[in-house]
């Protein structure tokens, strides 16, 4: 299958997440041979490109050979889709780096292609998810907190205002049926937080605008109960904005 019809299948993924109500056969998606071209491309490309450097080269090229942006958002798929959901909210000046699946070991990975080099204002780091649900193998506390500190030293020794954003909610995660994420995610985010209060960092509380009262994603908000629908990235747009206002990013 050709790239373009690949990202082509990727692209009517994403908006059947992103359309709020609509119904996902997870499993019969899955076995589409779509999706199944997809996945084997990905595995081939993990093997040469593990970071996945490539995805935003040429892009980056482009950026470097301009004026630099006011903030590149960083992270995995609520990141990447967010730029679907909500088109408007990013374009000249807010760059999107999301790459969906990847864990912050390999966001860590591709760093400085995709923020450090561009030399945005300030960067905003969306991720956690998948390090929980163990995309790439188990993650420990300290390892997640490691790749999330090394992100954060390397943007602050160059210049650049760090925003964290909190891990969002999920009750469940449908690839990783066996992991707990609550708990977890609700640790992790109180790192975050207290890490943003040590170093004079912004904290934007996404699990706080999206959870419901056991902690999860409800479904009005999520079709899946992991990646937030366009409803549920309306609830995020206000406190990203509050956190690029502090951050000093118009």
């Amino acid at each position: 299958m050709h790239d373009e019809s690949m990202q082509a299948a990727l692209r009517e993924f994403r908006e059947m997440m992103l359309v709020p109500g609509a119904t996902i056969d997870i499993e019969a998606l899955g076995a589409s041979p779509a999706m199944r071209a997809v996945r084997e491309a990905d595995q081939a490309r993990l093997a040469a490109d593990w970071a996945n450097l490539g995805r935003y080269r040429h892009d980056n090229a482009v950026v470097r050979a301009g004026a630099p942006p006011d903030v590149v958002f960083i992270g995995a798929s609520v990141t990447e889709n967010w730029a679907q959901a909500d088109p408007a909210f990013f374009g000249e000046g807010r760059l999107n780096r999301g790459i969906g699946g990847q864990t912050s070991a390999m966001i860590l990975g591709r760093f400085m292609a995709d923020v450090v080099r561009l030399r945005p204002t300030a960067v905003h780091l969306l991720l956690g998810t998948n390090d929980v649900a163990g995309n790439a193998g188990p993650v420990s506390d300290e390892d997640f907190q490691n790749n999330i500190s090394a992100m954060a030293q390397l943007a602050t020794a160059n210049g650049i205002a760090v925003i964290l954003g909190s891990i969002t909610p999920a009750r469940v995660i449908p690839w990783a049926p066996t992991v707990v994420p609550g708990p977890r995610i609700a640790a992790w985010n109180e790192w975050m937080r207290q890490l943003a209060a040590d170093h004079g960092h912004t904290y934007a509380d996404y699990h706080a605008a999206l959870a419901d009262a056991d902690g999860g994603m409800p479904a009005p908000l999520a079709n899946d109960g992991v990646h937030p629908n366009r409803d549920g990235y309306a609830l995020m747009r206000p406190v990203a904005e509050a956190a690029l206002a502090a951050a000093g990013v118009r």
